[in-house]
């Protein structure tokens, strides 16, 4: 009977220690942030499983990406270089347009309708989506380095 008491007060200890490493600050916190990650995400479709990725509101939109031009590729047109200018215009190579940010998008009007952007950062990299679905990346670089101008592309 005295083994039977033992046993039983190792499990409980036991059962009280596994229930409470279970329950340990850190893990709370990771499970809390991430979703509030998947929240944030959802509005982008930005995957959440790559610790990296850094979803865009307002405020990281026009930290990052505006006053920046931004060369990448997208599924829908091919090869792009874009230049988001301070004062709402778009400039690249070729053609012009212009952006606005609403409900934390990036919206780009090039003369036909403008489609917003939700964006993320994943490290150095930009990350397009449209409607839910990763449309495109792109790298950074501060300024207009290529001196885009709505000049140069209505000359084209």
């Amino acid at each position: 009977m005295h083994h039977s008491n033992v046993r039983s007060a190792l499990f409980a200890t036991s059962l009280v220690l596994a229930l409470g490493l279970v329950g340990c600050g850190g893990d709370n916190d990771a499970a809390t942030d991430n979703t509030a990650s998947q929240a944030t995400s959802s509005q982008t479709g930005a995957d959440s499983a790559s610790a990296d990725v850094q979803v865009l509101d307002e405020a990281g939109l026009r930290k990052q990406i505006i006053d920046h031009t931004v060369t990448g590729s997208m599924s829908t047109g091919g090869d792009y270089g874009e230049y988001y200018a301070p004062d709402g215009q778009l400039l690249a190579a070729e053609y012009t347009g212009s952006w606005t940010i609403e409900d934390d998008k990036l919206c780009l009007d090039y003369g036909d309708g403008a489609d917003c952007y939700g964006a993320a950062m994943d490290g150095l990299q930009v990350v397009w989506y449209l409607d839910g679905e990763k449309v495109g990346t792109g790298s950074l670089q501060q300024g207009n380095p290529n001196d885009y101008s709505a000049d140069a592309a209505s000359d084209e």
